[in-house]
């Protein structure tokens, strides 16, 4: 129906190990993708992402750098999304993670999946994402650093360190990237897969 929109609702997960750049990014480039869709005749009808900050507890924290960030919603008032994203985490100097700190979060996560969501991980987000047990028996990718202990700690993930993006999963709903500001790709794909080709993605990373 003309004037009428979908929203697409995307939770950006925000923990103390956070880095601020992936979440925020994200959330501006989604949020301001449908203004760059160049064919839509009104673009008041087109997909729309409804990007959200969601983490252990709704209000301010720091993330990694210190930077603040601001939580919207406490995960557990998030009953259903579209797709979940994990951001890049602070890691300690051997690339390692401690498992166990967000069992909340890692809950929340598999409910998602559980009820149709997609679930995203960027860099060394995908430690965290790991600990659901989703990535087991799939591809996925994660930083470089991360390689060693990752494949020590999940020998059941078939890690492809070659790939920048990785999609896999039932329904295609399992998708990592890997080093540093390779989350551009994933958000490249997400635009291409929920709003199609008509959003020029040249227009959409500023750097």
């Amino acid at each position: 129906m003309a004037g009428q929109s979908t929203r697409i609702r995307v939770s950006l997960v925000a923990t103390p190990d956070a880095m601020v750049s992936p979440v925020s990014g994200l959330f501006e480039t989604l949020a301001g993708a449908p203004a760059m869709a160049e064919t839509a005749a009104d673009r008041s009808t087109v997909c729309r992402f409804e990007p959200e900050i969601v983490g252990p507890s709704a209000g301010q924290m720091q993330g990694a750098s210190g930077l603040p960030i601001t939580v919207l919603r406490s995960v557990v008032e998030v009953d259903s999304t579209v797709v979940v994203f994990v951001p890049s985490m602070e890691m300690s100097p051997t690339g390692d993670w401690v498992p166990g700190r967000y069992p909340g979060i890692v809950r929340w996560i598999r409910k998602m999946h559980e009820n149709g969501a997609t679930i995203c991980a960027a860099c060394s987000g995908g430690m965290l994402m790991a600990e659901t047990g989703l990535l087991d028996g799939h591809e996925a990718t994660i930083h470089w650093a991360s390689e060693v202990p990752f494949r020590a700690r999940h020998p059941n993930v078939s890690l492809r360190m070659d790939e920048a993006l990785v999609v896999s999963g039932d329904g295609d709903r399992i998708v990592c990237s890997g080093a540093a500001t390779a989350w551009h790709d994933l958000a490249m794909y997400l635009i291409a897969r929920y709003l199609g080709p008509e959003v020029p993605d040249e227009e959409l990373i500023w750097q």
